[in-house]
């Protein structure tokens, strides 16, 4: 099921211009998290999935994220355990290597 038939509004901001090719979104855009393209309180929800631990400036970003969140929404990550198999095996690789890794 698709998020979109529960949603008013499903918007994604991505710094990868891949984002653009995903049919399953009411708006892709291609930005940075410390400078978000929308209005403040904006959305009732900003969920971040898997890019917390990538972002050079994390208070930015997460200041950003509240300036466009509606008073009494939800603020949600999801990252990936450093425990995990895949994130151990990526810290004990060379960067150059692993670079793909990242893209999801």
């Amino acid at each position: 099921m698709l998020l979109n038939s529960h949603v008013k509004r499903n918007a994604n901001v991505n710094i990868d211009p891949r984002v653009m090719d995903n049919p399953h979104l009411h708006k892709a855009l291609v930005a940075d998290a410390i400078s978000l393209p929308f209005e403040d309180n904006s959305f009732d929800l900003v969920f971040r999935t898997m890019v917390a631990e990538h972002l050079s400036d994390r208070t930015a970003s997460v200041q950003e994220s509240l300036r466009v969140l509606k008073s009494g929404g939800l603020l949600m990550f999801h990252m990936v355990s450093f425990w995990s198999y895949a994130s151990l095996i990526v810290a004990a690789t060379p960067h150059w290597s692993t670079s793909s890794s990242y893209v999801i």
